[in-house]
């Protein structure tokens, strides 16, 4: 026969480690960092790909005003070469042959000119490599009545063959003769010959840049065919808000062939993880732009495709997908396995947190188990006693035990609130005891002590539930009374003020002190709710009603 009387052990056994907490949070975390870790890591690329976006639109935009600098050069180049030409030997005698000699030379000797005309004082034409040569009058137009002192630059005007120009009108003028204006020296600008330092700037292997004039004509394309067929883009959104003076970089995304704003407010969340993770941009764009704000005026845009910008980011999501397929797979199998042993008390825990974070810290959790989570449920309960303990010392006043300056306007804020939104009465009600400097100096603060704690004991003891009192400062106590009218807390100040002139005595080295004190009273007005009342405002109005009552001599109650 077997015996069974084997000692009983249980209550000193070591809780099995397969139960324990230790394990169970091993298995937590263990399914918390592989969510944190699949969180992350579809972060990580997110926040890549944003950041990603940021620096190539940065580079972009660089690249975009360099590329305004270097036309904005070719410009200035230009225009100074006009003038120049405008002040040589000849010019300002109009000395035909001299002029002939010197813009033939000009234009053989620099590409960017492809001819050039001279007109007299008058705007005849007295000289021009145009082969249709007459003596035209042009003193209507642009090229003459802008370059009475300054140098004029046409818009865009484009050859037979589709390639832009621009002209460059200087006035000749003699600085002997009070600086009069004896001609114009009309240039024609190849702006084509600036092309090849434009293609200069690459944008990746795929991106192109192209400018347009104020009316939306290219003059510049990576594809210069697309100048040459005449391509006006004034309908396209970005050389719109180029041509707005607008300034930027920005995604864009091809919809039903037509661009429109990448949306901003989608957020990770919003689109499905399959969607994120094999998406590779096909339709979207990176465009920067920017205003010409000089002589031309136009826009200057680069296109970038999103593929090709965000590259290495399509290339880490394929990295990142199968480890995160493996992942999700393990954190389902190991969250689903541990669900039912651990839900039910991590719940009241939950629970018991958020009523504690909402600012209840009288809640107590309520579990009974002797494990690590009933040891943490117990710390937790401690915690929330001493939290609730320091509380009360932070707006509780240490003399009177009322509430604190600060948290009476926190409260009054609230109150007023709640007054003004239902129309319910509320009234202040400000003490200040009389004489109370000559009592601190006559008899020492440990009497003005006294005095100040008897007052806030006959406060507790004759206020309503309803009723809020606080020490404002010093010797001045304020009473928020909800739900009291004028009459209410006019009855509530003199009865106040009545037990205190008879009920306080104060016996201090075989004296006897006598209080008073000084209470201005005032009730929230419909007036006050139409002007919606801060409570800084509505404080004042107590302020003054206790001033008046100091300047009546004090002991008294006055209602403002």
């Amino acid at each position: 026969m077997i015996s069974n009387d084997f000692p009983n052990e249980t209550n000193n056994k070591k809780i099995p480690f397969f139960y324990s907490l230790h394990f169970k949070l091993i298995l937590i975390f263990t399914l918390l960092v592989t969510i944190i870790t699949l969180t992350t890591g579809i972060t990580l690329i997110y926040r890549s790909q944003k950041f990603l976006q940021e620096v190539i639109l940065e580079k972009n935009l660089a690249k975009a005003k360099n590329l305004q600098n270097k036309l904005n050069n070719f410009l200035q180049k230009a225009k100074n070469s006009v003038e120049t030409i405008t002040m040589m030997p000849g010019f300002k005698e109009l000395d035909l042959f001299d002029i002939n000699k010197i813009i033939s030379e000009a234009t053989a000797e620099n590409e960017i000119f492809d001819s050039a005309v001279v007109l007299n004082k008058e705007g005849i034409e007295i000289v021009s490599q145009k082969p249709d040569f007459a003596l035209r009058d042009r003193s209507n137009e642009k090229i003459f009545k802008k370059t009475i002192k300054n140098t004029y630059i046409s818009d865009v005007h484009f050859t037979r063959s589709g390639l832009p120009q621009i002209t460059i009108a200087s006035p000749i003028i003699d600085y002997d003769n009070f600086g009069k204006r004896i001609g114009v020296l009309v240039m024609t600008v190849n702006l084509f010959n600036i092309w090849s330092t434009l293609d200069q700037v690459k944008i990746g292997k795929t991106g192109i840049v192209f400018i347009t004039d104020k009316k939306g004509n290219l003059i510049y394309h990576t594809d210069r065919t697309k100048v040459t067929e005449g391509k006006n883009l004034s309908d396209n959104p970005v050389v719109k808000m180029a041509l707005e003076n607008q300034a930027g970089s920005g995604r864009f995304t091809v919809k039903n062939g037509k661009i429109v704003p990448y949306d901003k407010s989608r957020r990770l969340t919003d689109i499905s993880l399959l969607r994120f993770l094999f998406s590779k941009y096909e339709s979207d764009l990176f465009y920067t732009y920017i205003p010409l704000n000089n002589d031309i005026k136009g826009s200057l845009i680069i296109q970038q495709t999103a593929k090709e910008a965000l590259s290495e980011v399509i290339n880490m999501k394929k990295q990142s997908l199968y480890l995160l397929c493996f992942s999700i797979l393990l954190a389902f199998a190991i969250g689903l396995s541990l669900a039912h042993k651990i839900s039910n008390p991590l719940k009241k825990l939950l629970v018991g947190t958020k009523i504690v974070a909402r600012g209840n810290l009288k809640h107590r959790i309520d579990i009974k188990s002797k494990d690590e989570i009933g040891k943490l449920a117990e710390s937790f309960n401690n915690m929330t006693k001493e939290l609730l303990k320091q509380q009360m010392m932070a707006i509780t006043d240490e003399l009177t035990q009322l509430y604190t300056h600060s948290h009476f306007y926190r409260i009054l804020k609230t109150e007023l609130s709640r007054a003004k939104r239902y129309r319910k009465p509320l009234s202040l009600l400000l003490l200040d005891i009389d004489h109370f400097k000559l009592f601190n100096d006559n008899y020492g603060h440990q009497a003005g002590n006294i005095i100040l704690k008897r007052i806030s004991e006959m406060f507790k003891s004759n206020l309503r539930k309803s009723d809020i009192p606080a020490r404002y400062g010093g010797d001045e106590f304020v009473v928020i009374a909800p739900e009291s009218n004028q009459k209410a807390v006019d009855i509530l100040a003199e009865r106040i003020r009545q037990k205190i002139a008879n009920e306080i005595v104060i016996n201090y080295e075989n004296k006897r002190l006598k209080v008073t004190v000084s209470i201005g009273t005032t009730t929230l007005t419909d007036e006050d709710i139409e002007k919606n009342i801060f409570p800084n405002d509505f404080f004042k109005k107590v302020d003054k009603a206790l001033y008046k009552a100091k300047a009546k001599g004090g002991n008294c109650v006055v209602h403002l």
